[in-house]
């Protein structure tokens, strides 16, 4: 049995303008949750995509009781 886990973090989806009421305040929400980040952005959908089709795949039998932080770097900050 294979054990992996995926951690997300902050991630551009539309979810994120449903929450702010005005473009300006998207813009600031965005840009401090990317400040948590020691790449400095969101993360993409396509990049978790990626990442879990990736850990689903036969390219990772070999990889088990992993845990992957699909978050720029904010839990290590």
């Amino acid at each position: 049995m294979q054990g992996k886990q995926q951690f997300v973090g902050p991630t551009d989806t539309p979810f994120l303008e449903r929450i702010t009421n005005t473009k300006e305040a998207l813009q600031v929400f965005t840009s401090q949750l990317a400040a948590r980040t020691i790449m400095g952005r969101l993360g993409q959908t396509t990049e978790i995509a990626k990442t879990v089709l990736f850990v689903a795949s036969d390219d990772s039998l070999y990889i088990t009781g992993s845990e992957l932080f699909l978050d720029g770097g904010a839990g290590q900050i």
